[in-house]
């Protein structure tokens, strides 16, 4: 998710309200920063990135009345971007990097090549 708020106090409703019913879905915020680093474009939003099991699990969460109640006050207090995706098994990661013709290992930081190689 892409952020950029308007409202301060309606966006930290959405906050308080937003997190608590991922878990019941097999949620997890695994990364928030209110102000990301940019190494290429513009943004000036708050990032969020959530994980779920499966992107069922991710479509039952946004769904969901409890996200759906706090869903309204993110809408009204912010110029947002909500993108679901399916995540990949790391197996298939090395196959797509093939395909595209990429050097795969050099987006890997040293310590996920190792693991890799292990």
């Amino acid at each position: 998710m892409e952020c950029l708020h308007h409202d301060q106090e309606t966006f930290q409703k959405y906050v308080e309200a937003g997190s608590l019913p991922a878990a019941k879905f097999n949620g997890e915020i695994i990364a928030f920063d209110a102000a990301p680093k940019v190494a290429e474009g513009n943004a000036e939003a708050i990032m969020a990135t959530m994980k779920f099991d499966t992107l069922s699990d991710a479509e039952h969460f946004y769904n969901a009345p409890e996200y759906t109640a706090a869903r309204k006050f993110r809408i009204v207090s912010t110029t947002s971007t909500v993108v679901l995706l399916e995540g990949l098994p790391q197996h298939n990661q090395q196959l797509i990097f093939e395909k595209l013709n990429c050097k795969w290992q050099e987006y890997l930081s040293p310590a996920r090549q190792m693991v890799l190689d292990s």
